[in-house]
């Protein structure tokens, strides 16, 4: 807990804005944890997906800052505006949100981990979910387009390229 403590002084002291040099970052399903042993102990935030040349982004320090203060995390949020759209793997927790006034298509691809999700919603037009090579798409009753416009649709990732649609879908 002391090593916890001194890692999130050091984090804090340097600002949200900061770039803090880390050693390692991953995806993990805990909100905060400390691998300690070795040559040196390990931090790991649910939201820090990636580092950029060894330093946490400023993103990942303000989501950082809000778990260990108590506050919410809200999903961020990712406008579209091409009528064309592949998922990739840091658009975990985010609303996508596409604004192309036409037919509209996201492709879910390989390799997002189990339980990996997001939410989508239409400012116009339609979206058809499309299923990359060797991915399998649920739904009930096969849907797989955007029922109306400003409808959500949760898409979750059950494992071994298998993905969840529900809510706004129609045929």
């Amino acid at each position: 807990m002391k090593k916890l403590l001194f890692i999130l002084s050091v984090l804090f002291s340097l600002g949200a804005s900061a770039q803090t040099m880390v050693y390692d970052t991953t995806i993990v399903k805990t909100p905060l944890g400390v691998i300690t042993g070795g040559a040196k102990d390990s931090l790991y935030i649910r939201e820090a997906t990636t580092s950029v040349n060894g330093y946490m982004t400023a993103e990942a320090m303000t989501q950082l800052s809000a778990l260990v203060n108590g506050a919410p995390v809200y999903p961020v949020p990712n406008t579209r505006t091409g009528a064309l759209y592949t998922l990739v793997l840091s658009d975990y927790n985010k609303m996508i949100n596409m604004t192309n006034g036409t037919a509209n298509t996201i492709t879910l691809p390989t390799n997002l981990p189990a339980g990996w999700s997001c939410r989508v919603t239409q400012a116009a037009g339609t979206i058809t979910f499309a299923a990359a090579s060797g991915v399998t798409i649920r739904s009930p009753y096969g849907y797989r387009r955007t029922q109306a416009q400003y409808g959500v649709v949760t898409i979750v990732c059950l494992g071994s390229n298998i993905f969840s649609l529900s809510g706004n879908i129609k045929q």
